[in-house]
């Protein structure tokens, strides 16, 4: 069994960094917000709405 590994601050600042940049992060969230939708993914509520908030924040800010 492989012990459970945890990232950095550092290591999770430069993952977000590199998705920014790479312009995936609108296509992870849409990703997600769709597989909700379609029933593929479990989700709460509140979860949902988040994602939906983030995708509007992103896609105003053209990310």
């Amino acid at each position: 069994m492989q012990s459970e590994q945890h990232f950095t601050e550092d290591e999770l600042n430069l993952l977000v960094d590199t998705v920014m940049k790479q312009n995936y992060a609108i296509e992870l969230i849409s990703s997600q917000i769709t597989d909700i939708e379609n029933g593929l993914m479990d989700a709460g509520d509140d979860q949902y709405e988040r994602l939906i908030h983030l995708y509007q924040k992103l896609r105003d800010l053209g990310l």
